[in-house]
């Protein structure tokens, strides 16, 4: 992991300078980072840098955005006899929507030094809510990010990137050096089944759920420090 830079101006600094409408508006992938290597193609071309990887700030706020505690839900339903306001099984916000507060992502995150699974709300203690809400409403991501990681691997973990696991399009970069892979998984079986165990949600049951297995389904990106190579 890169070190912090001194006298630089701090990572949640320029976050919050940041002007929204330019981050929506000027939002692009950039997928050749230094250190990277294209080996073949029109756009065949090998960095003379070395690789540069993420800050631990710079991680923490990806993985902040990514499905960091942000505060509590408003939670401004109608909870009268049928009204559905029950349907809620939490009252914390995230960054990543979770339909009724069930939180069923969980993010997965890998570089060259570790492999971490990040925290959902509900794997928190009580008393630890609090302290999260706090740092993440003064702008600080570090010490959740600590808070909320736990070590699975040492190194880099690296699922395979064969067709049926990912896309051909991200084979040449994936796993790069120097590179952060966030990797989030979707419950489904979970959010479907508390979903559905309401009465007025029983129409979309299903027998096919009695096999007992836990369904995940991937969504994978490879976030290398996106910097054009010259």
């Amino acid at each position: 992991m890169k070190p912090e830079g001194v006298g630089e101006p701090g990572v949640g600094e320029k976050l919050g300078r940041y002007p929204l409408l330019d981050a929506l508006r000027d939002r692009r992938s950039r997928r050749f980072g230094m250190g990277m290597k294209i080996e073949s193609g029109p756009f065949a071309y090998e960095s003379h840098h070395e690789p540069l990887p993420l800050t631990e700030t710079e991680e923490a706020a990806l993985a902040f955005a990514a499905c960091g505690v942000t505060g509590y839900a408003l939670a401004d339903l109608s909870y009268g006899r049928g009204q559905g306001g029950g349907m809620l099984a939490g009252l914390l916000g995230r960054a990543v929507a979770s339909p009724d507060a069930i939180n069923t992502v969980s993010v997965f995150v890998t570089n060259d030094e570790a492999a971490y699974l990040l925290k959902r709300p509900q794997d928190f203690a009580p008393d630890e809510i609090p302290i999260l809400v706090e740092l993440a409403r003064r702008g600080e991501l570090v010490e959740p990010y600590r808070k909320g990681r736990i070590k699975i691997a040492d190194g880099r973990a690296a699922p395979p990137v064969e067709p049926g696991y990912n896309f051909n399009i991200n084979r040449w970069a994936l796993y790069a050096p120097g590179s952060t892979y966030f990797l989030p998984v979707e419950e489904i079986r979970r959010s479907t089944s508390m979903r559905c165990s309401k009465p007025s949600m029983s129409r979309w049951r299903s027998s096919s759920w009695t096999s007992g297995r836990t369904s995940g389904r991937p969504a994978s990106h490879a976030s290398p420090r996106a910097k054009a190579a010259t």
